[in-house]
Order: C-alpha cells, then structure tokens, then sequence
C-alpha cells in the first residue's frame, strides 16, 4: 500500500513550470505562491497536524502559539519552517497588495528571495526526516528558480 507524503512532490514541478516561463518571458510574477500557499496548508496538516485556513494575521498568530509550543520538541529545521510561514503571511500581503496597487516591484523582488530560503529550508526538512521525494523535488525546483532568476539579471 503506497504511503501518502506529507507534502505532494507535484507541487515542486509548479515551481519548475514558473521558472521555465520566467527564462522565456524574462520576468517574475507571484505566481509561486500557490505553492507556498499548498505547501503550508499541507505541511500544517500533515506534519504538525495543525489547520491552516488562510494567511492572515488570526492563522500566523495560531501558528506562533505552535512554534512557541514544539520549540522544544522538534528540530530546528521544523521550527524553521514554522517560523518561516510567519514571514510568508507578510510578504504576501505586501506581493498582493503591489500587484493590485501598483507598487514599486520591491515586495515580488523579496518574494523570489523569499522562496529561494523556503525551498532551503524545505531540502533541509526534508533530508532530516529522509524525505527524499520531497528533497530531490525540493533541489529540482529550487535550482530552476536560480537558474531562471539569473537569466532576468541579465
């Protein structure tokens, strides 16, 4: 009987997707944060065993009140999932806020910065609890983004 994983490893090729379309259009969007947003609402669910319902300030303090709780339980890098999800709630707010308002481009910039630490720290998950689909799909992705990222530097 196959095992359900905790975080589909097809949400990774979303992210490959993105970056294929970033290489060929020269530009970002938020496009990825469908993925973060799957991502967490998955994680949440099925590693902390911990709802999500949205990103707004009501579940970014229920989600501090779980770090604050498992701080001591779980590894750093769980923690630093958590903690990071935190963050997201922010950046996202600001991404939505600049695409429909506008904005400088400031907050996308941060954004892909952002996902660039989160796929790190979802590798470093992922190999601590031998995780592998997830690691590798993790690298995958996130060496895509770098690769489509530099080629907007350009």
């Amino acid at each position: 009987m196959p095992v359900t994983p905790i975080v589909a490893t097809e949400l990774f090729d979303k992210l490959i997707e993105y970056a294929n379309e970033v290489e060929s259009k020269k530009q970002t969007s938020s496009e990825p944060t469908d993925f973060c947003d799957n991502f967490y609402a998955q994680f949440f669910q099925n590693r902390m065993k911990h709802e999500i319902t949205g990103f707004g300030k009501a579940d970014q303090e229920s989600v501090v009140k779980l770090r604050l709780k498992v701080e001591t339980t779980e590894k750093q890098e769980i923690v630093l999932l958590i903690t990071w999800f935190e963050r997201y709630c922010d950046i996202r707010y600001d991404v939505f806020s600049e695409e429909y308002g506008g904005g400088s481009g400031e907050a996308l910039s941060d954004f892909q910065d952002y996902l660039d630490i989160l796929l790190e720290r979802i590798t470093g998950w992922a190999k601590l609890e031998a995780l592998t689909d997830i690691e590798n799909e993790s690298v995958k992705a996130r060496s895509a983004l770098q690769q489509a990222l530099l080629s907007v530097q350009k």
